[in-house]
């Protein structure tokens, strides 16, 4: 697996598409495009870019991802830290709850992505935060139908 491939597993593993991926680091859509699927050049010949040292970094620490992972160097996409909420924005943490919806909706414990960097206490209080989503959801849903 190359570092393309290896870029278009992370973004898919995170619940996440291009154009949401490229903005969570900084860069465009089109720099991710051109890292999974290359551009042509003049000649009509397919170059895949690389991602610099700058944008490495960024993925590694936005997403907790072993930069030895993407190099190729690797199999475990993770980095192998324990986390604490404190430590994470709320917006990063509900950004993940909102990306990994589906996978809170078919169980009501968390994924095996988040039981390895939250311990439990902290999976209980990223399910409470998925409920008050889909109370706040389900009390938007209701106001919509009154208006029609």
């Amino acid at each position: 697996m190359n570092t393309s491939n290896r870029i278009e597993e992370i973004i898919k593993k995170l619940g996440y598409n291009n154009s949401s991926f490229a903005k969570k680091i900084g860069v465009s859509s089109t720099t991710i495009d051109g890292y999974i699927k290359g551009r042509r050049n003049m000649k009509g010949d397919l170059i895949i870019s690389k991602p610099n040292f700058d944008v490495l970094q960024k993925i590694c620490t936005e997403f907790n991802i072993n930069a030895e992972y993407i190099l190729g160097l690797s199999d475990d996409m993770f980095k192998y830290t324990t986390n604490c909420l404190e430590n994470l924005s709320k917006e990063s943490i509900l950004d993940y709850i909102i990306n990994n919806k589906e996978s809170f909706r078919q169980e009501p414990k968390v994924d095996a992505v988040t039981a390895l960097f939250f311990n439990f206490e902290q999976q209980r209080e990223m399910q409470k935060m998925y409920e008050k989503l889909v109370d706040y959801e389900k009390r938007l849903d209701k106001k919509r139908d009154q208006k029609s």
